[in-house]
């Protein structure tokens, strides 16, 4: 049976709050399952675009965003910087369909950015989440729940 998070390890004791930024309908469905499989308590809100992503992220506090790298309309690396100028803590996902060693070969402003392959999703998503949360929150000052 699979581990369901419940971040108490990252000092969240309410819902889990995500915002998912991908302009692919099965992307985003799949996503969903996924966190929902694997945490307790998730609110998921989700963008198509960079507007929605930075109106919702000013509107409404997070724990962390899940951006899809092929963003269709969007530059999917500046909205993450965008994202990091205005919360510097904010714990960034970028989903990307291509090897890691091509993105860090690319010469991107990657750093402080947790890249997860849409590959090995399942695998990866809920570490890199509860990672991206603990760069929001710090991690708990007990032992891990």
């Amino acid at each position: 049976m699979r581990r369901r998070h419940t971040l108490i390890e990252a000092n969240v004791t309410a819902a889990l709050r995500l915002l998912l930024v991908t302009d692919h309908d099965e992307t985003r469905r799949q996503i969903a399952q996924l966190l929902r499989a694997h945490f307790i308590a998730v609110e998921l809100a989700e963008a198509i675009d960079r507007a929605q992503a930075v109106t919702l992220t000013r509107s409404n506090p997070i724990h962390a965003v899940i951006i899809d790298l092929e963003l269709a309309h969007d530059d999917a690396i500046a909205l993450a910087m965008e994202l990091r100028r205005d919360d510097p803590k904010a714990g960034v996902i970028l989903l990307t369909r291509i090897g890691q060693e091509a993105l860090a070969s690319a010469d991107l402003p990657l750093a402080g950015l947790i890249l997860v392959s849409m590959r090995e999703l399942a695998a990866q998503l809920p570490q890199a989440v509860v990672a991206a949360v603990k760069m929001r929150c710090g991690p708990a000052s007990g032992p891990l729940a």
